[in-house]
């Protein structure tokens, strides 16, 4: 798995446990929760599912401008056209 799949799977995994116990917290579903408490669960939510956009989006070697050999906007909102 290369650096950027593995950094994707990492930053879902954060979020996709965060919302669980965010959503746990507010239904009461005690049993899914880490901590019993639910405001510091719910909080606990919170820094799961930001931690995990801030590690896959922070500063690194894949992050470098379109005038750098990085992907344009245009190119990344519309898709190619079939050449031949």
């Amino acid at each position: 798995m290369d650096d950027l799949s593995r950094d994707y799977v990492v930053w879902i995994f954060l979020a996709a446990v965060g919302v669980i116990q965010v959503a746990s917290a507010h239904a009461g579903l005690t049993k899914l929760l880490f901590i019993r408490a639910k405001p510091w669960a719910m909080a606990l939510g919170a820094v799961l599912i930001l931690a995990g956009f801030v590690w896959f989006f922070r500063d690194g070697p894949r992050h470098f401008p379109d005038s750098a050999s990085g992907i344009n906007g245009n190119e990344q909102g519309a898709p190619r056209a079939a050449h031949g």
